[in-house]
């Protein structure tokens, strides 16, 4: 199972002004945004980010996509350019993606999109 890594989860928190406490067990679901995965996708291709960054960045903003379906706010421009991150730079992004791909018996929202990147 993938997880972020703290230091990569520090800097997005004060890059992007998150309201993370540093306790956070599931750092992305936590501090997700739907109504800033706009911002969060334009901040990953504004900006330099580390292989550790780009990671934990996009699976805030693939948690933010879950709760925007969620509240029926889904942003499809949003997405098709996450989609051309995640299919650019598919293999940084497998594990991310593997893990909100789900189960048939647990599956995501988001799951259905993602598979058609995988």
């Amino acid at each position: 199972m993938w997880y972020s890594k703290k230091d990569a989860q520090t800097y997005l928190n004060q890059a992007l002004a998150l309201s993370a406490t540093g306790r956070e067990q599931d750092w992305e679901i936590e501090l997700s945004d739907p109504n800033r995965v706009a911002e969060f996708v334009e901040f990953y291709n504004d900006h330099d980010l580390s292989k550790d960054q780009k990671q934990a960045l996009m699976s805030l903003i693939i948690s933010s996509f879950e709760d925007a379906m969620h509240q029926n706010i889904f942003d499809n421009t949003s997405w098709q350019l996450a989609r051309k991150i995640i299919m650019e730079e598919f293999k940084l992004h497998q594990d991310v993606i593997k893990q909100w791909l789900g189960e048939e018996s647990n599956e995501f929202l988001i799951s259905e999109l993602l598979r058609d990147c995988w």
